[in-house]
Formats: C-alpha cells, structure tokens, sequence
C-alpha cells in the first residue's frame, strides 16, 4: 500500500511494533489460508527506481521470506489454491516481471544461497526483436522523464511503438546493442536460471497493456512470448503476467485468450493476498519495494492490505485500532 495513505511515521511505527511483538507472525499464522506472491522487478545498486530493490534490502527481504515461510513455486501455490485446503505452514511464490539481467547476477545468488524458488516473468522485445523495453528506449533517448512516461502510460500502444521508434532512432551505432546486453537476461542466461530451478514466464513481447490492443494483436502478444521462451528454454511456459497488470489492464477476453494457449496461472500487478476463492488467472501480489522488513511483513501478512482507498483519517484510525488488538491478541 502506499503507506502515506493513513501517514508514513504511523505506518513505520506500527509495523516495527507488530514485527518486534510477534504479532505480525501470529496473524499470518492464523491466517495461513491467504497466500501472498511476491513481485520484484530489478535487484541492482546501480539505480534508484520504484523498480528497483537494492541488493541489501533483497537480502533482508529473502532472509525474512526463509525465516517464516516455505518459499514454493508458482504451480505450487496454485495447487494449494485449487485444493482449498488450509496449509501446514505460510507459503509464499517469489516473481520477478520483465527480465532484467540483475535477476540472475544479483537475485538468483541470493536465492539460491537460501534455497528460495522463484518465477521470472519475460518480455522478450530484447531477446526476439533486439529492442529495449518502451520506457528503457525512452531513457536511452533521453525522454524518459516522469510526465513523459505518465503521459505514453495512457497513449494507444500505436503511439508508444512511434515513441520508441522515434527515441531509438536517434541514438548512435552500438547503443542499443550495449543497453540490450547489460539491462536484459540473453536466451543463455534464462537456461542458466532454468537450470538454477528458477522458472520462466510469459509476458508478452513488447509489454503492452492488453485491454488496447485488437483483440488478434493482443493474443499475438502473449502467444509469441510464449513460443519463444518454450523454444529457449525448452521447458513448457504455463505462466504469465499482464503487463502493467492493474484493473482495466486486461480484460475477460485476455483470460480467454490465456486459457486457450494453455496458461494455468496468471499474476496482476492488483495488491492483495490470494485464497482459495481467487481466480487462478487473475492472482494478486505484493508488489515489493526498497523497505524495510517491517513494513515488507506487514503488508505480506495482509493487515493493511485494505486501508489504501479509505480517507486518510479512517485508515490512521483502522490500523491505530487493528496494532493495539494484534498487541493484545484480540485482532484476528
């Protein structure tokens, strides 16, 4: 959630408090039926970005992960969804969207050091078409800044795709090919997650948000990177995450589409826990960002996870109420 909905400091305090008691803990024990899935996209020092967690802060997040879960794979997850049963212990799917060439050089190590599975969702414009990413071309032609991104965020995807053209045609002999190799997972380097048990999804080729395209681009989207990536890697590619992936970002004809090409599971980029009355092609997450583990376990245990449309002062009052009943032990 944005924690300056019911105010920064409250939210701070109140997580560190719960997590110092045990009570953040507890209510996930007792609540062990929702299950979270975790959304990272880069792991890297090298920038400061919403996108991106610093190695550090990935390493305290994993640690907590190992430390009070069993860290399973994506099927596995929604296997335990559609048998609706309550689990043993709190489980959690790790993911990772796009496929930026950190996820093996700075996250996979951590991971693997941890013995902590994961999914790596691909857009594979880079690997299938030798092209960044919209809004990587648009740094790279230097119209990346916020309102431009805001404003192409919403354009048609005719639009984008003319923006992308524009800001890469600009640019010098080899800059591109520089920008695909450090920013991006090769076909070589997603076999070697393959074999690291890490598993690799469909996110389409150019990340579109789907719900703008005709329906035929849309399929052609999420059909393409799904050949390609089974082609890669050899592995079957059984699932995908929408692009943007927020309500109105895909729509019941996207599901449709996902269920003829044999998806099984799909990720949103919607905030919430799953249970077993979630649709299995439409999973919420919980959209990790460079923060402590109190707060990164607060908002895995669900406790705020419905305060961010509530006005500022209800939601203070909410979670001021729900701390001092999880304190007391009579919040469930």
């Amino acid at each position: 959630m944005n924690v300056r909905r019911p105010g920064r400091l409250l939210v701070r305090m109140a997580a560190e408090l719960l997590l110092r008691s045990g009570s953040t803990t507890r209510h996930m024990a007792i609540h062990r039926e929702q299950i979270p899935i975790v959304m990272y996209h880069r792991v890297t020092d090298q920038i400061r970005s919403a996108m991106a967690v610093p190695v550090r802060r990935f390493c305290e997040h994993m640690a907590y992960l190992h430390a009070h879960f069993r860290v399973v794979t994506l099927p596995a997850v929604v296997d335990t969804l559609s048998a609706g049963t309550r689990p043993a212990v709190n489980i959690v799917a790790v993911t990772f969207d796009d496929g930026y060439r950190d996820n093996l050089t700075e996250a996979a190590p951590i991971m693997c050091s941890l013995g902590v599975s994961a999914t790596v969702f691909v857009a594979t414009a880079p690997q299938e078409c030798g092209e960044p990413l919209w809004w990587d071309a648009l740094d790279l032609g230097g119209r990346g800044g916020v309102a431009v991104r805001s404003q192409l965020k919403r354009a048609s995807h005719a639009d984008l795709r003319a923006a992308v053209r524009q800001s890469l045609g600009k640019l010098p002999p080899g800059v591109v090919a520089n920008a695909l190799e450090q920013l991006y997972l090769s076909w070589a380097d997603l076999r070697a997650l393959r074999d690291l048990g890490i598993d690799v999804g469909a996110h389409t080729v150019t990340h579109p948000v789907l719900s703008r395209l005709a329906p035929k681009e849309a399929s052609s989207e999420i059909r393409r990177s799904k050949a390609a990536l089974e082609r890669e890697t050899g592995r079957e590619v059984s699932a995908f995450a929408y692009p943007n992936g927020k309500v109105g970002d895909f729509t019941e004809r996207t599901i449709r589409d996902l269920t003829r090409l044999g998806f099984t599971s799909a990720c949103t980029g919607v905030e919430r826990l799953n249970d077993h009355s979630s649709n299995r092609l439409a999973l919420g997450r919980v959209i990790a960002r460079d923060e402590p583990v109190s707060l990164f376990a607060l908002r895995l245990s669900g406790i705020i996870s419905d305060l961010e449309d509530m006005p500022r002062a209800t939601a203070a009052a909410r979670l001021t109420w729900r701390t001092l009943g999880l304190l007391r032990g009579t919040y469930d």
